[in-house]
């Protein structure tokens, strides 16, 4: 699912998808494709085509990389200084699951 939150750009030239995204934005990753594809309606490529772009998400224009799990946090995902305290001067996320039970956000 992704929310109506969210604004999108297709560069079919660099093969590439950037997703806009601001606080609170729901995009569950495995059907970024699949909705995107309904959404752009167009027969400038297919679906499977699409399916090979890299996808690229941006929250309030910084570029989400991607982080590990911290070790004494569970779901929440930053970058450690040397003193073990989570770094201010880069994203930080927390995975919050809406049903704990079946962990789907």
């Amino acid at each position: 699912m992704i929310g109506k939150d969210f604004l999108y750009s297709i560069h079919k030239d660099k093969k590439s998808i950037y997703l806009f995204c601001e606080n609170k934005s729901i995009i569950d990753c495995q059907s970024i494709y699949d909705e995107l594809y309904k959404l752009e309606a167009t027969t400038d490529f297919t679906f499977e085509e699409l399916q090979n772009y890299q996808a690229y998400i941006f929250l309030n224009s910084t570029l989400l990389t991607g982080s590990n799990e911290l070790p004494n946090n569970p779901f929440y995902f930053g970058e450690l200084d040397q003193d073990n305290t989570i770094k201010q001067d880069t994203p930080s996320y927390y995975f919050s699951p809406k049903d704990e039970f079946k962990c789907k956000s």
